[in-house]
């Protein structure tokens, strides 16, 4: 952590020799005075830097840039807005690859993955990021190319789990099969979350409409 200016210019005026400053002397508070007031000016330029990239840019930073582009800011996560910014950025016409369009999702506010199929891109929805289906839907026929037709799937599959679930202990942990998440919704999905593994104990009908 850096330290406080008037201690930093303590230190190198003491240094010279020609200076005793301890902090309590007339000099001292001439130090203190020039010290706070280059302290607010270094955070103001730490802050003025972190808003110059997407992944240090603060909240406030992050807004001016969404509504370029959408009717108001995601209700995400800041690192999730960060990383929808940073994809929207990083698009360029001339990359055209399955990756480079996989990174296109991010950037309209869908987790997720595109495949290409012989009818051509399929996008499987892994879960929209603070955005609604509508406004993805839109960003989507954006930024997608213009000569390839394109459709999305929300069935369940293993990219929804991989955007909604952190890891196989979390599922292990909810004592649930492959089978019963067949079917379930993003928004149930999205409870499960929040749902104790003591929860699904003796229950007589499946939670959520699982599959039995």
């Amino acid at each position: 952590m850096r330290k406080q200016a008037a201690e930093r210019m303590r230190g190198i005026l003491n240094g010279t020799g020609a200076y005793y400053l301890t902090g309590e002397s007339p000099g001292d508070w001439d130090v203190n005075a020039c010290g706070a007031g280059l302290d607010r000016l270094e955070t103001a330029m730490d802050d003025l830097i972190s808003d110059l990239f997407p992944p240090t840019m603060g909240e406030a930073q992050l807004t001016v840039w969404e509504i370029l582009y959408r009717p108001q800011s995601a209700d995400a996560s800041l690192e999730e807005r960060r990383k929808m910014l940073a994809e929207r950025l990083a698009m360029n016409p001339g990359k055209l690859s399955p990756e480079d369009f996989s990174s296109m999702l991010w950037g309209a506010g869908v987790a997720g993955e595109l495949r290409e199929t012989e009818d051509g891109l399929l996008v499987l929805v892994g879960k929209w990021l603070g955005v609604s289906e509508e406004e993805a839907l839109r960003e989507l026929d954006e930024i997608l190319p213009a000569h390839l037709p394109w459709t999305w799937l929300e069935d369940m599959n293993w990219v929804k789990l991989d955007a909604w679930a952190p890891d196989f202990a979390f599922l292990d942990g909810k004592g649930l099969a492959w089978e019963e998440f067949d079917g379930i919704t993003q928004e149930e999905l999205g409870k499960l979350q929040n749902t104790e593994p003591e929860e699904f104990e003796n229950e007589e009908e499946p939670k959520y409409g699982f599959i039995e």
